[in-house]
C-alpha cells in the first residue's frame, strides 16, 4: 500500500503544473504520466508529448508502446538528418541490432520469391548494404514520414500497407531506433501518394 500510495504522490507531482486538454481522456492522461517517470520531461516536452501523443489511427503512443512523442520524434529527426546527409555511419548508429531488411530480388529464386531477408549484425554489415536500404523511395517515405502519419499499434512505426519500417527501444542505449524494414517499392509509392501528396 505504501508503494502504491508513493506512486500515486510521483505522478501527481508530474502533473502539477500540467494543463492537460480538456479532450484528454484519463487513460491518455495516466498513460503519459507513466512513461514521464522515466523519461523527465521538460515543460517543453511535456506539451509536445501531448500535442503529439496520438497516432493515425487515433492511439496513444505513450499506452501502446510505453513512449512519449517526444522519443519518437527526436529519433525520426536523427534518421532524416542522417538520410539527408547520406552519412552512413550516423545512420548505422540510429538501427537496432540485428537488424532486417527485405531487399527485392533482380529475379525471383527458386520458389518464386521476389524478396531476400538481410539480417546485420553490426554497423560494418550495414554500410555493405547502405544504398540498398537507402533506396530514393526510402528516403522520400523518411523525408515525409511524421507522428500523426505513423502507427502506434503492436510494433510501431510506418504502415505501408503489407510493407512496414519498425521503430523499437536499443536495449543497451535506451533510445527509440529502427529495427527492421519491410518496404516493398510499390507499397512505398502507395503510401507516398496516399500520405504526402
Amino acid at each position: 500500500m505504501t508503494i502504491l500510495a508513493s506512486m500515486l504522490v510521483f505522478l501527481s507531482a508530474l502533473s502539477v503544473g500540467t494543463n492537460f486538454p480538456a479532450s484528454m481522456s484519463d487513460k491518455e492522461k495516466t498513460c503519459l504520466l507513466t512513461v514521464w517517470q522515466r523519461t523527465l520531461p521538460s515543460d517543453e516536452e511535456k506539451q509536445f508529448d501531448m500535442d503529439h501523443d496520438v497516432d493515425i489511427n487515433g492511439l496513444f503512443y505513450s499506452c501502446e508502446n510505453n513512449i512519449t512523442a517526444s522519443e519518437l520524434q527526436n529519433s525520426l529527426t536523427k534518421i532524416k538528418t542522417a538520410i539527408k546527409n547520406d552519412d552512413e555511419q550516423a545512420f548505422a548508429s540510429l538501427l537496432v541490432y540485428p537488424f532486417t531488411y527485405y531487399p527485392k530480388r533482380d529475379n525471383p529464386d527458386e520458389n518464386g520469391d521476389l524478396f531476400d531477408s538481410k539480417k546485420m549484425n553490426n554497423p560494418k554489415e550495414v554500410h555493405q548494404h547502405y544504398k540498398a536500404i537507402t533506396p530514393p523511395l526510402f528516403r522520400d517515405v523518411m523525408a515525409c514520414a511524421s507522428l500523426s502519419k505513423m502507427s502506434a499499434s503492436g510494433n510501431f512505426g510506418i504502415l505501408l500497407a503489407r510493407g512496414y519500417i519498425y521503430f523499437d527501444r536499443d536495449a543497451a542505449s535506451g533510445e527509440i531506433k529502427m529495427s527492421f524494414i519491410n518496404a516493398y517499392t510499390n507499397l512505398q509509392k502507395e503510401w507516398l501518394m496516399d500520405h504526402c501528396q
